[in-house]
């Protein structure tokens, strides 16, 4: 094997500790937050959410398993209702389509538990919380 020449060298500096570091620079003290709203977010975030497929299902979701399962695939494969359809935009492959529609069902049914109420705008195109 021929002997390289000409390589870049590379030094790695590691700090002393009694020296600062960029990443050790003081930064002001973070408060706590006290906002309720901010601190429910963050309990609900938090959470874990059980994603079940055998749960019953939302009816949005049931009215979007049967808005997608009525039309065929796109040229890429994929499933999506009509854009006249009340019912969840979703576009999703019909491999991954039942663990789709158990992930929505899961969101929606957890919002739902939250007080926020899900629906579909006939007028607009998209789904609200």
């Amino acid at each position: 094997m021929p002997q390289a020449k000409d390589l870049p060298i590379v030094q790695r500096f590691k700090f002393p500790s009694s020296e600062r570091s960029p990443s050790s620079l003081d930064t002001a003290p973070q408060e706590t937050p006290t906002d309720p709203e901010f601190l429910g977010i963050v309990d609900l975030e938090s959470r874990n959410m059980l994603v079940d497929p055998h749960v019953n299902r939302h009816k949005l979701v049931k009215a979007t398993e049967k808005a997608i399962k009525q039309n065929q695939p796109d040229e890429k494969g994929i499933l999506h209702p009509r854009y006249d359809e009340p019912c969840l935009e979703v576009r999703v492959s019909k491999t991954c389509m039942e663990r789709a529609l158990a992930f929505m069902n899961a969101v929606i049914l957890c919002l739902e538990a939250e007080g926020f109420p899900v629906t579909v705008l006939r007028e607009r195109h998209g789904t609200g919380a």
